[in-house]
């Protein structure tokens, strides 16, 4: 009787926890396809520099930074990326 009831109960068990992961990774796959998705349709920049220089970035991944003026975590983000170069 206890051996059934240990099987039984390892059973469920093992059954709980490959549903549970098995949802997790239905669940992540299913955002990285979406992402995947809505990252096609972004539409290409045309970055124009003063020294006549146009960046497309329609087929390279782009970074954008905004920083606000007035604020002083901006700033000095400003400040510490004009060093790096």
């Amino acid at each position: 009787m206890r051996r059934k009831l240990f099987l039984t109960i390892n059973i469920i068990v093992i059954l709980s926890f490959t549903f549970y992961f098995g949802f997790k990774a239905y669940k992540i796959k299913r955002i990285k396809s979406e992402t995947a998705k809505s990252i096609k349709y972004l539409p290409a920049l045309n970055q124009f520099f003063n020294d006549s220089i146009i960046l497309n970035t329609k087929d390279k991944p782009v970074i954008v930074y905004y920083f606000s003026p007035k604020c002083e975590h901006c700033q000095f983000m400003a400040k510490e990326k004009k060093t790096l170069k």
